[in-house]
């Protein structure tokens, strides 16, 4: 009760205390939430908190008790996800995806809860156009979802109509994302590990490891623990304050990450013999050409220097386009280490941490 009163006891702009609290409305079914102030002290406002609070749940009592319906509009949206939906849900990226949309866009954007079958269209509507301003696919994807529940709501005889029928149909955003199926990616594997150009390392850090491409070109042998199989990401390689360009007046250099970006992980056997092998390579590349300088990159192209975006981006459009595949860039290939994380049922603050703060938004629009 202490923490809930602190959050909705606070000083407003007028010099007066004010609280936060859920009131029943019953001429219209609906919960709503008023501000009280006009209140001199803290202590007079968290009492009048903490008064309403004692009477709120024996006021929600007697709403429900007004209709066969145990819900209101947001109790059913939790109920629908935690009991029907996660029971018999077989995809992991769907599941964190509605997750992400009910507790993350809708229900921070409820104003008022009414019971479930006092839910009209024009308060679903509302609801929906309130989140469009989340990104760019939040409208479609929020319609999406509502429709399935709301659907669910009525054939369980929760509801009277079909209501999802009467929401304005939204036209879904075309999306960025290019995730492959397990038979392309398979065939993709396939085709690095034949490539002879000597890329393997770079398009696998993206794929297995979430790298950013100037995360990528920024690894130096000091970044890797062989004995722990660790990476240490702490630092990108950039062009001019942005990520690098094939260009010959480009002048690079190495930035700094800071805050959730700089992050250390684990990586798969794979990988790691993927790097030592590499750092192996350049180390003889360098003892045969005494003339170039060594900083101890692992992303070195064969004159010695750092690999550039235009370099890698080029070689997965020719390979790609080569096995009939959707073309790709490196962005794609960290996009899909997301997606199967996601579809492994890995928590997505977990995803987060490991990929340095990849946004939800991306993956909304994806089916």
């Amino acid at each position: 009760m202490q923490k809930k009163a602190e959050e909705n006891v606070f000083f407003s702009h007028k010099n007066l205390w004010c609280c936060h609290t859920p009131v029943v409305n019953f001429n219209s079914k609906t919960i709503e939430h008023r501000t009280r102030t006009g209140f001199l002290t803290r202590d007079n406002a968290e009492k009048a908190y903490e008064k309403a609070s004692r009477h709120f749940p024996k006021e929600l009592a007697k709403l429900k008790a007004s209709s066969p319906c145990p819900f209101t509009f947001t109790e059913y949206l939790k109920h629908w996800y935690e009991k029907l939906y996660v029971p018999v849900s077989t995809s992991g990226s769907t599941k964190v995806k509605y997750h992400w949309i009910i507790y993350h866009i809708i229900l921070p954007r409820v104003t008022a809860d009414p019971l479930l079958p006092y839910a009209d269209a024009e308060y679903i509507e509302n609801l929906i156009e309130s989140c469009r301003n989340y990104c760019a696919s939040a409208e479609y994807a929020v319609y999406k979802l509502l429709y399935r529940i709301l659907y669910s709501a009525w054939d369980q005889g929760f509801l009277e109509t079909c209501l999802a029928s009467d929401i304005t149909e939204r036209k879904e955003p075309k999306s960025s994302l290019r995730i492959y199926t397990k038979e392309q990616l398979k065939l993709f594997l396939h085709a690095v590990h034949e490539d002879p150009y000597a890329h393997r390392l770079e398009f696998l850090l993206a794929l297995f490891c979430g790298l950013r491409p100037g995360e990528i070109l920024g690894l130096t042998y000091n970044n890797f623990d062989s004995s722990t199989q660790t990476l240490n990401i702490h630092k990108q390689y950039t062009k001019d304050g942005r990520l690098p360009s094939e260009s010959a007046d480009s002048i690079y250099s190495c930035k700094k990450l800071e805050g959730d970006r700089y992050r250390s992980f684990q990586i798969p056997d794979f990988v790691c013999e993927e790097l030592v092998l590499r750092q192996e390579k350049n180390m003889c590349f360098f003892r045969n050409h005494p003339d170039k300088k060594d900083n101890d990159n692992f992303c070195i192209s064969s004159r010695g220097k750092v690999k550039t975006l235009e370099t890698l981006n080029t070689r997965l459009k020719y390979i790609t386009e080569k096995n009939g595949l959707p073309i790709i860039t490196m962005y794609d290939l960290r996009d899909m280490y997301v997606w199967i994380l996601l579809e492994k049922d890995c928590p997505w603050e977990e995803i987060q941490k490991l990929t340095g703060g990849v946004k939800m938004e991306r993956f909304l629009g994806t089916s």
